[in-house]
Formats: structure tokens, sequence, C-alpha cells
């Protein structure tokens, strides 16, 4: 029997903000900091495990209870569970894979009932961050992931993919069927076969 899995990006796609790491540039007021680092990277001047060392090192000394605090406020979208629901009903492996931040992304997981979440770490000492970063998954490279989750999991059958970003259509690329969940851009919606852009996000169910 064929196995199947569904496929999810987290920040934009099941919660409703796209990005935690602004988010705790907000919350810590390190935004021009961080928004120059992000120009680096986007130029090609740093790599992304570079860029993402020198957000962390922002924050350095801060608790990990500190940093959940605002990630906190990023709230899961109407009919996410749900949605998660309707692939597990049918046998389907649900994860997420999201370039966010694990801490969080675990609390999404148990919450929403996926499988697994393939995200990256900030690394905590004692639950203080140490300003550096484990990177599991990559901006860009989400194909990457999805070939070891399909290996992981023995997957034979379709795939479906929720995503909102440009990192995403790598991931519609790569599955039997793609839905843009708030697409942030009119070629992400285009780059997918369905798309919601209203809450409850179950309301696609319909459709599928």
């Amino acid at each position: 029997m064929k196995k199947s899995l569904a496929v999810f990006d987290i920040d934009g796609t099941l919660r409703q903000i796209f990005d935690p790491w602004m988010m705790l540039h907000h919350y810590f007021n390190t935004e021009e900091e961080g928004g120059e680092i992000y120009s680096n990277w986007r130029e090609g001047k740093i790599t992304y495990q570079e860029m993402c060392d020198q957000d962390a090192a922002l924050w350095k000394g801060k608790s990990k209870e500190e940093m959940i605090k605002p990630l906190a406020n990023n709230p899961v979208r109407k009919g996410a569970k749900e949605v998660i629901q309707f692939y597990k009903d049918r046998g389907y492996v649900c994860v997420g894979i999201s370039t966010g931040l694990s801490f969080l992304n675990d609390i999404t997981a148990e919450e929403l009932g996926l499988d697994k979440v393939y995200s990256n770490e900030i690394v905590f000492e004692d639950n203080v961050c140490t300003g550096k970063c484990i990177i599991h998954v990559e901006e860009f490279h989400k194909d990457k992931i999805l070939d070891k989750v399909v290996k992981e999991f023995s997957i034979t059958g379709d795939i479906v993919a929720f995503g909102d970003g440009e990192a995403d259509v790598d991931l519609f690329k790569n599955a039997t069927q793609s839905v843009a969940v708030f697409p942030r851009k009119p070629f992400i919606k285009e780059a997918a076969d369905l798309c919601i852009e209203e809450e409850p996000i179950n309301q696609i169910l319909a459709f599928l």
C-alpha cells in the first residue's frame, strides 16, 4: 500500500505571520541590524549560516522564555488543524518544513498534530541563547529536505504541499498537488494548483 505525504510550511501558512526572525528583531529592537544582515545575505555577501548566526548573536544572553514570548503572538490560522486532520484521517504522513525556529515549531507540531517538523535551531545552553544557530532548512532548498522526508518515511504515494512564500515554490514543483496559502507574491499563487486567501483555510478542502 502506497504511503502519501502532506507537507506544510509553518510561518505564513499554518501561522499568520511569515517571519519569526523579524518578530524577534522587532521585540528586541534589533530591526536595523537585522535588516542590514538580511540585505548582506540577499546580495551574496554572507552565507545563509552566517546570516542566521549574526541574527542570533544579537540575542545572545536572552533566555528561551524571553524569546518564546513574542513568537507566541503569531496565531495559528483558523482551520489549520482541520486541514492536517483531513490528511491524517486518510493515512497521510504530515510534516512541516520551515526556515523558522524549532522552539516555536515544536509547539506548533504538538498543537496541530504534525508528525514531525524540520526547522532551524537557536542554540541554547541552560536555556540561554548562545548566539549560534544550527541550520537544518536553508532558504530556497526546501526541496532537499522534501527528498529527505520522502526517504525517511518511505513515501511512494501522493505528495501535497502547502506554502506561502518564494521558498515554497520548490515544494510545489515536487508535489502531486500544491496549495498556496495567502501567497505573498503573484508568482507564488501561479506556481500552485490551488489557492486560499481567507480563513478558515480548511475551506480549501472542498476542492481537494
